[in-house]
């Protein structure tokens, strides 16, 4: 069975079936309303719901290869950025803020894409990073590769990736595909471009995620707003079986280039988590409702911290005095006098269980009647 790229009709991909423009159609909907939703809220709250969205890209795009990176790390790197006021004590790492460069450069810089940048971009993902690393770092790999996925115990080869003699050719064409802005819509091109540099890939490590860096510089050449509030990574890891599915599809057994399904599922997955977008911005109106209806006067700082996060969903599962100390920074002591006197108030429920298995829950209702 050959590779896609041994094809004399590679990389000349076709995605003319009516599935596509029937998605993008929808995508354009989706977009209209969400942008004018977003319109109309002030300058403040627009740039924490993109920070979070931008945090939220990150954690996930690292999660999708099996990566993990602190939340709170990113979120404090995200808001430097964006002038965002971050009610957390954890402090950005240098990994975190490398990371963070390199998605700012793919969403801010419009200059057309290089050799260069995507050099740097891999740089960004290794150089401070702990661990393992690729022997090659900001450079093209010298060796053969066979992209795998990996489920438990189990290693599945999806395809055998451009060998490395040909890299240089390939990226070439690549990057004058993706810097010819004529024609061609950006988010049909997102999908195109990003599913041709996996086939490529052209790095030892990392490709994945420089392709989705990929496909956020395309989309953002359209949003116009260099940090939108949508994230892709965050839609491909909710149905990640799915994505590399259509990545396997899309490659075996395809002389014709035929790559009209693979594109129409990035379109659908991009259309909903536009959608999941005007989601958060209720819940995050919400939420700034029902802080701006809390007395200042009757809480203290570690108290309205946490009401945030409970209120806005970033904080899951039960609370207990354990992780309101981690987090506040307080004594155990202070962590119990602060959580009894929100039960008191009403704002948290206590679990049934007794003893060191004691915890509390967010009152909804008590959040509701705020309103």
């Amino acid at each position: 069975m050959s590779s896609i790229w041994e094809y004399e009709s590679w990389p000349h991909f076709v995605y003319d079936d009516p599935s596509v423009s029937e998605a993008l159609e929808r995508l354009y909907k989706e977009k209209q309303i969400t942008d004018i939703a977003y319109s109309v809220i002030d300058d403040r709250t627009k740039r924490q719901l993109i920070a979070k969205s931008l945090t939220e890209d990150i954690v996930s795009s690292l999660s999708i290869e099996g990566e993990t990176i602190d939340l709170d790390s990113v979120y404090s790197s995200v808001s430097k950025r964006l002038d965002v006021v971050f009610m957390g004590k954890t402090k950005d790492s240098a990994y975190a803020q490398s990371i963070v460069s390199m998605v700012a450069d793919a969403l801010e810089n419009h200059e057309p894409l290089t050799h260069r940048r995507l050099f740097d971009w891999h740089r960004n993902l290794f150089e401070n990073k702990a661990g393992i690393k690729p022997k090659t770092i900001g450079a093209y790999r010298k060796g053969f590769e066979y992209v795998m996925r990996v489920s438990g115990n189990t290693h599945e080869v999806i395809y055998e990736a451009v060998p490395p003699e040909r890299i240089q050719a390939e990226m070439d064409r690549l990057l004058s595909f993706i810097n010819d802005r004529t024609g061609l819509d950006p988010f049909v091109k997102a999908a195109a471009a990003s599913l041709r540099f996996v086939i490529i890939h052209p790095f030892e490590d990392g490709n994945g995620r420089i392709s989705r860096a990929i496909a956020e510089y395309l989309i953002s050449l359209k949003a116009g707003d260099a940090f939108h509030a949508f994230n892709i990574s965050t839609g491909i890891l909710k149905d990640r079986s799915s994505y590399y599915e259509q990545i396997q599809a899309a490659t075996k057994d395809n002389p014709g280039m035929d790559v009209s399904k693979w594109v129409a599922w990035f379109l659908t997955m991009v259309s909903e988590c536009i959608v999941q977008s005007r989601e958060t911005l209720k819940k995050t109106l919400s939420t700034t409702a029902f802080m701006k209806s809390l007395d200042p006067n009757e809480f203290n700082s570690r108290q309205m911290s946490m009401l945030y996060r409970l209120a806005d969903g970033s904080f899951f599962g039960k609370l207990t005095t354990d992780k309101w100390m981690k987090l506040t920074k307080c004594s155990k002591t202070v962590a119990f006098r602060d959580i009894q006197d929100l039960v008191q108030k009403g704002f948290l429920i206590p679990s049934d269980e007794a003893g060191r298995n004691q915890g509390y829950y967010f009152n909804p209702t008590d959040k509701e009647s705020y309103l």
